[in-house]
């Protein structure tokens, strides 16, 4: 490693004294080709280095002295003076000290720098600035230079230059500064450099060189000639007689002069014409002077400022329908057949021209031209003029006069006629009846017409058309006329060959050949008019409308064209359709398209690839949606299923009626104390979920009513069972077996059991002495309770029941004053159906009735002593069964001896009751109510 590190260092150390190594110095020598060498070099302090310049011959230097830099601006410069021989070569070391930093050798020729040129005088010469220079070359070398003149605005930083080859005089370069280049009354500087293409080195810039314009912002003067003997001048100023203009020729460096002239008011110019003789390559000095002071001068080549004279338009004829215009040029000599003309129409009133130029057709000595009556609007007047144009001087004449003509009624028709180049030539024109009209066809042969027969022409279309079979030569014109009648509609002629047009082609084959579509037709013409034929083949996707068009000169193979349509530029599976049409450039005219050809891309193997990998691609993506869709749908289902709970079963022996687990609610039971001196009380029931008598009287279909037994002791089961089995002779008392399991049943589950009573209403309130039983109202009885002194007492019972429910107004249970069992209970055989399912669905009760109503699932009730409940649909206080007010009742029931006992209500969506047991039967909602089975017991 340490050996690298040297062999590094020494190879550094070799460079650094290898000489023309340099990083301070950038060595450049030039020489004048004459005597000096200047040579140049960049240094922070020049005084520190020693310059010396040695010539070489052979191997040996030959010195030509040493030379301490001075500074010459940001370099350090010498200057040797020495013999310069072409194609020697000098050496030139510069050394810092003993330290040689830089050593160039420089060949004579390839360093050569032209000297600085030196500007003699900066003229102003017919209107141009002349700038005349010495370059101080001398011998041969002198005549190679070329010459760079560049010129600004004083205070402007951007030169105009201009590269040339210098003309000399007197031993002085010159220049011509073109004064059309400069503004008036500005100052400009100018200076001049010189160039060698010998070392492709510039000189040095000479000198700056000012010089102003003068004060010309009203003359712009411009003169031209008519290649005869007239030059005409004009300028622009305010006062032409103040202006004087004089005209001389150029005779080398000698001006000859041709008079003066006071100019006249030309429009908005001021204008002189001199008569002189024009020769061409002479140049003329036109000279304008305002007073003693040059306006302008300005030199004007005759050729370059030739101007032809105006034509003369002798007559617009109408030939054949074109309109043709005849005029003389009034130029004389091989000028005049160089002359191209143009011919400008325009509606009359009109400003915007129709321009035609043309190399314009001679006849009698007159130019001709025709404007085709096609161009025109027929009943319309035009106005044409004519002017010259020549391609010497790049000018135009002025134009003619005007000269109007106008155009026939010819609204109708546009004849147009085509030929096969064969014997057919066909006819076609505008009209509206065709019937009306006759066409003949002529040949013209000099200045006769031989006719070809007459055609009354068909609807073609919205044309009429005509067919001629006729000869056709080459060069030869027909000429065409349509009549209507005796009136000449239009006559035109036309040119066999400009008329041509190719035959309809005729597609044979579209055939597939190495991907491509090779198309075969026959152009359907002969001779050799056919090898003429270009073709035009367009092809188009069906249904589309936009063609594919390819012009081009078609192969030929078995006297078929053939065309292949590119299969890289057909889309795949796809159909196309193929036309073609010849084209002739003698006529510029197109065939009509060929019969349209169906063909058909084949599938593109990779869009089939591209098509199945998609394909695939898009049905695993749907796949695995769905997947992940049905597994989150099914893992949702499956975390929102509970845990199931298997059931447990156990053998059980099948018990019969057995109740059901009662839900309670409290009753309020309070006795009654009966008083000897209110008869109305004995035997009289009020209704504890109504306010009235006469509401209690209409029981709805989901009220329950709670009833006080008469307080007379008989035997009322007998009494039930009497009643019942006449009102129902077809239903048995209830078996021993049965009444005993319902009071066990019964006492097992709570229920207090009483007989039924009336529902509290009057006897005058029975309807026609029938009395109904309520569906859906359920008596719970409750027997008389003696005191210790042995009365009875009559109870009431106060039930919750709702406060919305509505009691339906109708069939009523009735009671007469003197109560007896008014419900008395069902002794059902259990023969038939021995438990009666009923469902409970009661709405809410009437607040201001006071009716009572239970909820879905309320069903059997019974009354304990151990429950206390106030019934919630009767806002007021109760009036109890033995008082005569509300008032009296309600002090009545608060007294302080007086007992309480609390009855306790059980419900059930269903209950079982078994006939013949001591308690209302429950019965299903949509039961129909049926008369009542208890008669008026008789007392005692």
């Amino acid at each position: 490693m340490f050996f690298i590190f040297l062999l590094i260092i020494a190879n550094v150390t070799t460079v650094i004294s290898l000489p023309g190594v340099d990083t301070e110095t950038h060595l450049d020598c030039t020489n004048d080709y004459d005597e000096h060498m200047f040579c140049e070099f960049k240094a922070q302090n020049c005084s520190e280095y020693n310059v010396s310049l040695s010539t070489n011959e052979g191997t040996q230097l030959q010195s030509h002295g040493n030379c301490i830099p001075k500074q010459c601006g940001s370099q350090c410069c010498c200057s040797f003076e020495t013999i310069l021989v072409p194609g020697e070569t000098h050496t030139v070391e510069v050394r810092r000290g003993n330290q040689r930093v830089q050593s160039k050798i420089f060949d004579v020729t390839q360093s050569i720098k032209p000297k600085v040129p030196t500007i003699i005088s900066v003229d102003e010469v017919n209107g141009n600035f002349q700038v005349k220079w010495k370059n101080n070359m001398q011998g041969f070398f002198e005549s190679s230079l070329t010459a760079e003149v560049m010129y600004r605005k004083k205070g402007d930083t951007e030169n105009v230059t201009k590269s040339f080859q210098p003309q000399t005089m007197d031993n002085l370069n010159m220049y011509e500064i073109s004064g059309e280049d400069l503004k008036p009354s500005t100052t400009y500087v100018v200076t001049v450099r010189s160039y060698t293409n010998r070392s492709g080195k510039f000189s040095d810039s000479s000198k700056e060189v000012e010089f102003s314009t003068r004060v010309d912002t009203e003359t712009h003067l411009d003169c031209t000639n008519d290649y005869d003997e007239h030059m005409f001048c004009e300028f622009k100023a305010q006062n032409c007689s103040e202006y004087n203009v004089s005209l001389s020729t150029n005779e080398g460096t000698q001006l000859q002069s041709h008079g003066n002239c006071i100019p006249k008011q030309c429009g908005s110019q001021c204008c002189c014409s001199f008569e002189t003789i024009l020769v061409s390559g002479e140049t003329h000095t036109v000279e304008v002077r305002r007073g003693n002071q040059r306006v302008q001068s300005k030199i004007f080549d005759v050729t370059q400022s030739i101007k032809p004279k105006v034509p003369t338009i002798i007559s617009v004829d109408e030939v054949n329908g074109n309109f043709q215009v005849k005029w003389k040029n009034n130029m004389q000599g091989f000028f005049e057949s160089s002359l191209t003309a143009e011919v400008m129409y325009r509606k009359k009133g009109d400003t915007e021209n129709v321009t035609k130029s043309f190399q314009p057709q001679t006849m009698d000595n007159l130019n001709i031209y025709e404007i085709s009556g096609e161009d025109l609007k027929p009943s319309t007047t035009y106005v044409v003029t004519v002017r010259s144009y020549t391609n010497r001087s790049g000018k135009f004449s002025d134009s003619s006069k005007e000269v109007e003509f106008s155009t026939r009624v010819d609204t109708e028709t546009h004849l147009d006629c085509t030929n096969d180049y064969h014997e057919h030539m066909f006819c076609e024109f505008k009209a509206q009846n065709c019937s009306e009209y006759n066409v003949s066809l002529s040949t013209n042969e000099g200045t006769q017409l031989q006719s070809h027969g007459s055609c009354i022409p068909k609807q073609c279309g919205s044309q009429c058309c005509c067919s001629f079979e006729t000869i056709l030569v080459y060069g030869q014109t027909h000429t065409v006329e349509v009549r209507r009648g005796n009136q000449r509609v239009q006559s035109k002629i036309f040119d066999v060959t400009q008329s041509s047009k190719p035959k309809v082609p005729t597609i044979i084959s579209v055939d597939e050949i190495n991907g491509n579509f090779q198309v075969k037709w026959k152009n359907n013409m002969q001779g050799f008019f056919e090898s003429s034929l270009t073709a035009e083949v367009m092809y188009r996707k069906k249904g589309d409308t936009e063609n594919v068009t390819k012009s081009f000169k078609p192969q030929t193979m078995d006297n078929l064209n053939i065309y292949e349509i590119s299969g890289e530029d057909l889309k795949p599976s796809t159909t196309y359709v193929v036309t073609v049409r010849s084209y002739t450039n003698r006529s510029g005219k197109f065939s009509d398209s060929s019969n349209e050809v169906e063909f058909s891309t084949p599938a593109s193997h990779y869009a089939l690839l591209l098509g199945l990998i998609l394909g695939l691609s898009i049905a695993a993506v749907l796949i695995a949606t769905a997947a992940f869709y049905c597994f989150v749908k099914v893992r949702r289902t499956w975390d929102n299923c509970p845990n199931p709970k298997l059931p447990i079963l156990r053998p059980y022996a099948e018990e019969l009626l057995k109740p059901q687990a009662p839900i309670t609610s409290s009753v309020s039971v309070e006795p009654l104390i009966p008083d000897d001196s209110k008869s109305w009380s004995k035997g009289s029931l009020t209704d504890s979920c109504s306010g009235n008598l006469q509401q209690s009287s209409g029981i709805g279909s989901g009220s329950s009513c709670l009833s006080y037994a008469n307080t007379e002791e008989h035997d009322i089961m007998a009494s039930r069972l009497d009643a019942l089995s006449k009102a129902l002779p077809g239903i048995s008392p209830v078996s021993p077996l049965t009444s005993n399991l319902l009071n066990k049943s019964n006492q097992a589950g709570g229920l207090f059991s009483a007989p039924c009573t009336p529902c509290g209403v009057k006897a005058v309130e029975v309807n026609s002495g029938s009395s109904d039983f309520d569906n859906k109202s359920y008596s719970i009885l409750i027997p008389n309770l003696p005191h210790q002194d042995g009365s009875e007492v009559q109870t009431q019972a106060e039930m919750v029941c709702d406060s919305a429910y509505h009691p339906v107004e109708g069939n009523m249970v009735t009671c007469p004053d003197q109560g007896a069992p008014a419900c008395p209970l069902l002794n059902l055989s259990l023969s038939g159906s021995p438990l009666m399912a009923t469902e409970m669905s009661y709405q809410q009760c009437n607040a201001d009735s006071g009716r009572l109503s239970y909820e879905e699932d309320s069903s059997l009730f019974s009354i304990s002593s151990d429950t206390d409940t106030t019934a919630s649909c009767d806002p007021a206080p109760r009036v109890e069964a033995g008082y005569e007010s509300v008032d009296e009742g309600a002090s009545r029931t608060t007294e302080p001896n007086q007992e309480r006992k609390v009855a306790t209500i059980s419900d059930d969506n269903t209950s079982y009751v078994p006939a013949g047991s001591q308690s209302c039967p429950q019965v299903d909602d949509a039961y129909q109510p049926f008369q009542t089975l208890v008669g008026q017991p008789v007392r005692e």
